[in-house]
Parts: C-alpha cells; sequence; structure tokens
C-alpha cells in the first residue's frame, strides 16, 4: 500500500504531457580489445519522471499554494504517467470500478475476493524482490497490453511483454509480494523525489504566482 505519509500529486494540476525516462537501465563491463563492451540489466536502474508545463492559475492556486508549500518541506510525493484516456480502462471506456462484495474473505474460483474492484489485476503466485517475469490474473473488464504502466504498492513498472499469464516488466520488483497482491491499472504512480533544481524552484515561487513550470521527479528506492 501507499505510504501515507507522503501525498499525492493532484489531479488538478494536470501537466501538458509527462515524460517517463529510465535511468541506468544497463551497465557497460567496457570495452574489449576483440569485441564491443558488454551491456546487462542494472538492477540500479529506475524511473526519471518529467511534469512539464504544469500551469498554474488562479483557480487552482489555492491548490498550488499547498503543493508547492508540502514540497519544498518534503520534497518526496506520488506521482504517475498520468495515462488518461489511453489507460487500460480509458480505452475500455469502463467507469468507476464496481466492488464484488462477498460475505466472507473466500476466495471464489474467478479469482475475486472481498471488496475487489471486478476490473483487478492480482498476481497469480507469490514473487520475489529482483523478478523480472511475474504471473499475472489480468483484468477481464480493462486488460492490459505490452507498453501499459501499472503500480504495484507504491512501486511503478512497465510491461514489456506478455505471454499467456507471464509478465516481462521493467523495473524488476523491488520487494517480495503475495499471490493475490492487487496492481493499480487505473491511476498508477510511485513514490519520487523532486529533482533539486525542482524543489529550489518550489522554495522561490511566490505564493501569488501563476504561470508555468516544469518538474522533474527521480524514483524513491527504499
Amino acid at each position: 500500500m501507499r505510504d501515507p505519509r507522503y501525498k499525492l500529486w493532484p489531479k488538478e494540476l494536470r501537466p501538458r504531457d509527462v515524460t517517463p525516462a529510465m535511468v541506468d537501465p544497463t551497465i557497460s563491463g567496457g570495452p574489449t580489445i576483440s569485441s564491443a563492451p558488454q551491456l546487462v540489466a542494472s538492477a540500479s536502474g529506475r524511473w526519471r519522471l518529467v511534469y512539464h508545463e504544469v500551469r498554474f492559475r488562479e483557480e487552482n492556486i489555492l491548490k498550488a499554494r499547498a503543493l508547492l508549500a508540502y514540497l519544498a518541506r518534503s520534497g518526496r510525493l506520488y506521482v504517475g504517467p498520468m495515462n488518461g484516456i489511453y489507460s487500460p480502462a480509458g480505452r475500455a471506456n469502463v467507469a468507476t470500478p464496481t466492488l464484488a462484495q462477498f460475505s466472507n474473505g473466500y476466495k471464489l474460483s474467478s479469482g475475486y475476493k472481498l471488496a475487489q474492484r471486478i476490473w483487478d489485476c492480482t498476481l497469480d503466485d507469490d514473487v520475489k524482490a529482483g523478478d523480472v517475469r511475474i504471473p499475472v490474473n489480468n483484468s477481464p473488464t480493462a486488460p492490459l497490453s505490452a507498453g501499459d504502466y501499472f503500480e504495484i504498492e507504491g512501486r511503478l513498472h512497465v510491461i514489456q511483454e506478455i505471454r499467456g499469464d507471464k509478465w516481462t516488466i521493467w523495473p524488476e520488483l523491488r520487494a517480495d509480494y503475495t499471490f493475490g497482491t492487487v496492481l493499480e491499472i487505473d491511476d498508477p504512480r510511485m513514490l519520487a523525489r523532486l529533482d533539486p533544481k525542482s524543489q529550489a524552484l518550489a522554495c522561490q515561487m511566490q505564493l501569488g504566482w501563476t504561470g508555468l513550470a516544469t518538474f522533474e521527479f527521480l524514483e524513491e528506492r527504499w
């Protein structure tokens, strides 16, 4: 679950666009006399998200003031790609999900559990930190495809490939998770910290300021 100590970037302060970038996804062993350097996946690879041209204006200035004050103090919050209509739910034209309510905690043959949203994806087995291939029950109403983002307990991942119920993902899992863990597909986020330049900008802004600003975030590892 998300850490309640940290806020979510408010949807009212939507950037013009979001650029997700992979930082240090590979490492090199260096060049050799006979061949090119060998590249291997790096366990230190992580996300950098850039929120371009966030618009501060009269109707959201109070929300903006509160957010900038929070960022100046903490510098950490939950951000994501803000896919909107390009998210699985948006593509499937699925409205706010309904909860499947049951009177006990038993898992049904469909995979649904107590108060589980009917479009949820869930892990189909226990997985370990460092895994890049994971077994998943895909959403029956808003299925994910290669290239989609999802969140698992405050960490952001992208699907590289789907073969049956096995997903290849980037980056590797950050922790161990158990069978039945729900993947967030509607509004996936990650805990991130402001780039120092962006934090300085948040501190310097005047409370009555209006206009555009760009913020950069780097995935927080914990």
